[in-house]
């Protein structure tokens, strides 16, 4: 695949962006630095100051993390949630418990293919420019199975979630079903990933990336006429 990514923005507000956890500089690169504002936290810092949120596989105190994102969710901040993969499903449950049913179930170590692009789901609101067919399946090869009222994002051949959302009504919490590193997935090398991300982080704003085309071989992503 390119490396160079090209995509439409429709406004120039800058979203600040918390970072909580490990650091995944090819996440980062998915953000435009005029924006977004990036910045790599620890969970004793205010967390409402920020627009959106991202748990990056953290490992320690998730509880108390869950908490404090609890708040700055009922505040209108996005969270989104990558798991670290070594961590069992009670550790990550104890974070989940503070938002309602949603948890993980169990952990499946198959490999499993990532197959359902929920196009309708409003984080491709205005992406694609035709409806996906005959992509190359990103894998994991170990994944949480997601319980809960989860509007699914991407899913694998068996309709479970790989990514999916709840929301408030002012923020919606994000949540994957494995980490985002190498070791447990090739998604951060499929095209799928950079709307999908990027939308996510901006979900609160108005500047989505629009009209993305994903073929088999290549992709590209076409610039919309706003009236901005």
């Amino acid at each position: 695949y390119d490396n160079e990514f090209y995509f439409n923005i429709t406004a120039q507000n800058q979203t600040k962006v918390g970072i909580i956890g490990k650091k995944n500089t090819d996440i980062e690169k998915i953000f435009p630095k005029k924006n977004t504002d990036i910045q790599y936290l620890n969970s004793t810092q205010e967390l409402s100051d920020y627009q959106t949120i991202i748990v990056s596989e953290v490992q320690n105190d998730l509880e108390n993390l869950g908490t404090k994102l609890k708040k700055a969710f009922d505040h209108g901040t996005q969270v989104i949630y990558i798991p670290n993969s070594s961590l069992s499903v009670n550790d990550h449950n104890s974070f989940f418990k503070h938002f309602g049913n949603l948890k993980y179930a169990r952990i499946n170590e198959s490999k499993n293919s990532i197959t359902n692009i929920h196009h309708t789901h409003p984080v491709y609101k205005n992406v694609f420019a035709k409806q996906p067919e005959n992509f190359e399946y990103p894998t994991t090869t170990k994944n949480y199975i997601i319980n809960g009222n989860l509007s699914p994002i991407l899913s694998y051949s068996n309709q479970e979630a790989f990514a999916g959302n709840i929301t408030n009504g002012i923020a919606n919490l994000y949540v994957f079903a494995s980490s985002l590193n190498n070791l447990d997935t090739n998604i951060l090398q499929a095209p799928i990933i950079v709307p999908t991300l990027y939308n996510m982080v901006i979900s609160n704003q108005h500047n989505q990336m629009q009209n993305f085309y994903l073929a088999s071989n290549d992709f590209m992503l076409v610039p919309a006429i706003t009236n901005n």
